[in-house]
């Protein structure tokens, strides 16, 4: 495997690792202070999520099947009970 030499590289993956830390650390306290039905509504939208961070950063339109599943994520995560 090769590894990045340029240190911005470095720098963007470090950023990458503290966010994802943080972010993990925060849902694991959602978790431990919320309702569960809601709060599992809520981290089932993750694919739809990035399915649209996708289309708005990357400018890449969903597939037909892409988008079907993320009807059916959001539909699901309506239906949960409250």
């Amino acid at each position: 495997p090769s590894f990045p030499t340029e240190s911005e590289s470095w720098a963007w993956a470090i950023l990458a690792g503290l966010v994802a830390s943080l972010s993990q650390y925060y849902m694991t306290l959602a978790y431990q202070r919320s309702p569960a039905a809601p709060l599992a509504a809520l981290s089932n939208l993750a694919p739809v999520l990035s399915l649209s961070l996708d289309a708005a950063f990357f400018a890449r339109v969903p597939t037909g099947m892409q988008s079907f599943g993320a009807a059916l994520i959001l539909t699901g995560s309506l239906l949960l009970p409250a």
